[in-house]
């Protein structure tokens, strides 16, 4: 079953795009559910006075932004339940009653729903707002760090040459601060730490609302602890700096107070050397810069909570509007059985009408045609100036520049997620979580416990005994997030437009052929991308293969996860409604053995009647080793020169290879021994007769 927290995601410029569709549709659900609930109390009023009503109600035009707008089912069935009404000639009292019992469900359907969507909306609009202010703001403090980096660094360098040319003694000036003296440089070190460790909040006070404060509590134990002070030297230290202006009390008074929230007002002293200083100032700029990094990571993932929480409460909502409008249509169909025998065939119809109803099923065509899509916004991370991260984030990185910094060709975080997912199977059953296969297909329902896990894998702290102890479905939905925040695809989008060709035709004449193609394709993938395919593929080919082949589970598996593996580089309203990626994720779970197959050739079909011919496609030495500390970049390198072999005569030289890939890949035939296709940009791609031939 599709879902909205599927497809109604936003774009990177405006990520609450798709919940701005799914308000209007859901205000436009009120409004038609407002028109069912006055229709009906009409229809009762007409039921007691008889037939003189139901002309009057037959001929009720639907208003613009209700019905008038909508071209569902459920429009058309109202419209034909209003025309049947032309036809009843009579009413009594019995089906008067029976229709006051309908309204108050749909009455209490709108006390329950009208205002709690609106509320939900605001908190988005305004996280949203919040979350612009931050990104603006990030861009201007990485900017800051940047700068007061190289700054620093060259200041640094020239201390360092004057020193070694005039052998300058170190001056350091001392200074009293309570009952201790500090150099100028340790007493700044102390005043960055306390900024960096003590712990800072938003108060309201009677003077308005101050950011970044303090508690003095806070800061005397602070000292306490840190600088081993008794609490009459802590206090003598915090008074002198309230005194001297490096810290002030949010409220009245300057005296000390532990009962008092403070700002800091003066950062540190000026009186130090310059590469000192500028060094200060670029710790203080990388502090501010990972703290703005944090909050706004933070806010982003509220944020994708709030949407979340709205499209799943709002696809509640929407089943259970169609379903309350389907039982009050059903109602108001008892009660026209009650009336004279003439009315039985206008009931019989009306059985019809609503009989072919399912509000499943208009969630699927409301969804086709109205999605906006399914990306999400991408998570900022951390890139260190010097390269040195503080943290090695997973999530949001790229496959190959994982491998680039890591030296594996499959993320660790995948393999360990479906390891712990393959040794927990069994206890999901018996924790009554379901099939593993229902597990992938089910919606993520647990969005804060997914977030905590995602970033305890992001910081590596989720070790596979600690995966083991979770549950499966948790697993599955942070695999699922990981592959959906990739920037790229784990199927390389520079192969998105030839798959697509590859998949023009829906017949199944030439499978071979096509299974063949697309094992050559994916075999021109960088090493990560298809590893990472390669190991996906299996555990789910593994899953798929418990089922029959005609299981329509297998369908909905492709339809659910199929742009998890495959998505185009630019998102637009054409590729919204590319078919490919599911007809490619079925070809996966069903073939998976003869498309990563290392031995065995691919037979091909018969050869068409034009005169050209094809062997057995040979694609070997793909095997990725068991062993996790080799050189995975070059070994992999090494295996795919020689990759993309094809049974027969080759020629050509090695130039011929693809210059944005690295490889090139040969198809030998009876008479094609000299031709050769390189996937490169132009994507020399011949279709015919639903087979794709590399021309």
């Amino acid at each position: 079953m599709l879902r909205f927290e599927d497809w109604f995601w936003g774009t990177p410029a405006d990520p609450t795009a798709g919940v701005h569709v799914l308000h209007e549709h859901y205000q436009m659900g009120v409004t038609e559910i407002e028109e069912l609930l006055a229709f009906l109390t009409q229809r009762k009023t007409a039921e007691e006075q008889y037939a003189s009503k139901l002309t009057e109600l037959s001929q009720l035009k639907p208003r613009a932004d209700g019905f008038g707008k909508d071209e569902s089912l459920l429009a058309q069935i109202f419209g034909n339940a209003k025309q049947e009404m032309a036809n009843l000639g009579t009413c009594h009292k019995q089906a008067a009653d029976q229709i006051s019992q309908l309204i108050h469900p749909l009455q209490r359907f709108l006390d329950d729903n009208r205002k709690l969507s609106i509320v939900r909306k605001d908190k988005i609009d305004s996280t949203w707002k919040s979350l612009s202010g931050q990104r603006s703001e990030l861009e201007g403090l990485v900017q800051d760090y940047k700068t007061k980096c190289s700054a620093a660094d060259v200041e640094q360098r020239k201390f360092e040459q004057s020193r070694s040319e005039h052998d300058l003694p170190s001056m350091d000036v001392m200074i009293s601060m309570g009952p201790r003296s500090f150099t100028v440089e340790d007493f700044n070190t102390l005043l960055l730490k306390m900024q960096r460790e003590i712990r800072t909040q938003d108060v309201k006070s009677l003077w308005g609302s101050s950011k970044n404060c303090f508690s003095g509590d806070d800061a005397l134990q602070y000292l306490r602890v840190k600088l081993h002070l008794d609490e009459e030297g802590a206090i003598s230290m915090l008074s002198q700096m309230i005194n001297e202006g490096f810290i002030r009390n949010i409220g009245r008074g300057h005296r000390f107070s532990t009962s008092s929230h403070y700002q800091w007002k003066r950062l540190s002293i000026e009186n130090e050397p310059l590469h000192r200083k500028t060094r200060r100032e670029a710790e203080r700029a990388d502090f501010e810069y990972r703290k703005a990094v944090e909050a706004t990571e933070e806010t982003r993932l509220f944020l994708e909570s709030a949407c979340w929480e709205y499209m799943n409460s709002l696809q509640h909502v929407e089943t259970r509007r169609m379903e309350i409008f389907k039982e009050s249509l059903l109602g108001l169909n008892n009660a026209e059985k009650s009336i004279i025998a003439g009315t039985r065939n206008v009931c019989e119809r009306n059985q019809v009408y609503l009989e072919t109803l399912s509000p499943a099923k208009e969630i699927e065509i409301m969804i086709e045609s109205q999605r906006t899509g399914n990306v999400r916004l991408p998570p900022a991370v951390y890139h260190n100036y010097y390269g040195n991260s503080y943290r090695d984030p997973v999530f949001g990185v790229s496959l190959e520049d994982y491998a680039a910094s890591r030296g594996r060709k499959v993320p660790l975080l995948v393999k360990k997620c479906l390891r712990a997912i393959e040794d927990t199977r069994q206890g999901a059953t018996e924790r009554g979580e379901g099939p593993e296969v229902d597990l992938w297909l089910e919606p993520n329902s647990n969005i804060p416990a997914l977030h905590a896990l995602r970033t305890d894998l992001n910081n590596s702290k989720a070790s596979l005994k600690y995966l083991r102890r979770l549950p499966t479905s948790l697993i599955i939905g942070a695999l699922k997030l990981y592959l959906i925040e990739l920037p790229t695809s784990v199927c390389s989008d520079e192969i998105y437009e030839p798959l697509k060709l590859l998949y023009l035709s829906k017949a199944d004449d030439f499978g071979p052929m096509r299974i063949a193609s697309l094992r050559s394709l994916l075999a021109t993938m960088p090493p990560p991308h298809y590893c990472t395919l390669r190991l996906l593929s299996e555990h789910w080919h593994k899953l798929i293969a418990q089922l029959d082949p005609e299981d329509p589970k297998i369908s909905d598996f492709a339809q659910n996860l199929g742009h998890y593996v495959l998505r185009p580089r630019v998102h637009t309203q054409i590729t919204l409604h590319d078919k490919h990626p599911v007809r490619m994720m079925k070809d996966l779970l069903l073939n998976h053995d003869k498309i990563f197959s290392l031995d065995e050739p691919l037979e091909l079909p018969d050869p068409p009647d034009d005169g050209r011919s094809f062997r057995s496609v040979h694609i070997s030495d793909l095997e990725d080793s068991e062993e996790e500390d080799i050189d995975e970049t070059a070994s992999t390198r090494a295996l795919y020169d020689a990759s993309s072999r094809v049974t027969g005569v080759t020629s050509g030289s090695s130039s011929e290879r693809s210059m944005r890939t690295g490889y090139s890949l040969t198809l030998v035939g009876d008479n094609l021994s000299d031709r050769r296709a390189s996937l490169s940009d132009r994507g020399d791609i011949d279709v015919f007769s639903g087979r794709v031939e590399l021309a």
